[in-house]
């Protein structure tokens, strides 16, 4: 609060603020030191002797001030210059890293993230790597640069990160979502599927949000049942819940439940892009071609970035002999996706070799 006014130019409230703090914190020496200045900025004769107790307590007090000054310098500059704000944060961490400067350090450094994240992700993600060289024990520094990887498609690296946090600061909810989620990319199932142990004690609303990742991770191993079990276990009537049983069943060669538990989804959420999809490929499986492709372009209409709708759509109008508009849409679909085929078979394991056979037959390359 000192800080504050004396930024304003209040220096009597900024005394009267420092002093408060003394008052709870009689070691306080930084307290001691800024109010020595401002002390000195309103002409007080005391401030010679409160600067002698500062420097009694704490030697580079003078250092901790002037490292706090650069960050509150950079903390204003970020917005008009988010480069020129991270070499003030660098200087003021190189002038001290006593505890208070540090804190300010590291939360300006995640403002100033977050807000390259917006216009310049690549400067965000080193302006964070520096960070995590700097604060290797902040949560949230750790926290913010797995995200930044994850934006990469930099998984593995993002993980690590995602990992240091929880280990630090285990209750991360979000954070332990965002694992699972990222791990589920990086097609590391097994991991996913052991996932609590990040969290040994959740409540049952933490845990069945939990199983609907470990479920898409048993998918993607084709143990479509044991996912199914898994559900079934913390059972739930979200959109969400009932769309991820829904591709369970799918993916346990359960076809009618698919179609009866997606159906229920789609009462809840009409055009939930997932649902519709997921619909799609029980249509798609039962031979009714007509309607799933409905059903995907619907999916598509929905969320129009959602590549594998496509990539059903793609496989549907095969399966129609629709070859043309088939090889157009696959070669559109590779062209747009990093990892291609080899990622929607890996997450599809029950619907690989048929897709693989497609593919083939399409005279089409696996991976762009």
């Amino acid at each position: 609060m000192g800080r504050s006014f004396r930024r304003l130019g209040d220096t009597e409230q900024a005394i009267q603020a420092f002093w408060r703090a003394i008052d709870a914190n009689p070691e306080h020496a930084l307290a001691y030191g800024l109010l020595a200045d401002c002390l000195r900025a309103a002409r007080r004769p005391e401030a010679d002797d409160i600067h002698r107790t500062a420097l009694s307590l704490e030697p580079r007090y003078a250092a901790a001030a002037a490292a706090i000054d650069l960050a509150d310098q950079a903390s204003h500059l970020q917005h008009q210059d988010p480069g020129g704000a991270l070499a003030l944060l660098e200087r003021a961490y190189a002038l001290d890293s006593a505890r208070d400067a540090r804190s300010m350090v590291a939360d300006v450094l995640l403002q100033i993230a977050d807000l390259l994240t917006q216009s310049d992700s690549t400067t965000a993600l080193l302006a964070l790597e520096k960070g995590a060289l700097m604060f290797p024990d902040n949560p949230g520094i750790l926290a913010q640069l797995g995200r930044a990887y994850d934006v990469a498609e930099r998984w593995d690296e993002a993980i690590h990160c995602f990992e240091a946090s929880l280990k630090i600061e285990p209750g991360q909810m979000s954070l332990l979502f965002r694992l699972a989620t990222t791990l589920n990319e990086a097609c590391r199932f097994e991991e996913t599927i052991t996932i609590d142990r990040h969290a040994p004690t959740l409540p049952p609303s933490e845990i069945a949000s939990l199983h609907l990742y470990q479920a898409m991770a048993l998918i993607g191993l084709n143990r479509g049942g044991e996912a199914v079990r898994l559900l079934q276990s913390s059972p739930s009537q979200s959109t969400s819940a009932l769309a991820t049983l829904g591709l369970a069943h799918l993916a346990a060669g359960e076809i009618d439940q698919a179609e009866g538990t997606l159906t229920r989804a789609m009462k809840i959420e009409a055009q939930h892009p997932a649902v519709l999809g997921w619909l799609g490929l029980t249509q798609q499986r039962k031979g009714h071609f007509e309607q799933a492709l409905d059903l995907h372009n619907r999916a598509i209409k929905a969320a129009p970035s959602l590549i594998m709708s496509r990539f059903d759509r793609a496989l549907t109008l095969e399966a129609m002999n629709r070859r043309t508009e088939a090889l157009e849409e696959h070669r559109h679909v590779l062209s747009h996706v990093r990892r291609g085929l080899e990622y929607y078979i890996r997450t599809r394991p029950w619907a690989a070799a048929g897709t693989l056979r497609t593919y083939q037959n399409l005279g089409l390359a696996l991976m762009r």
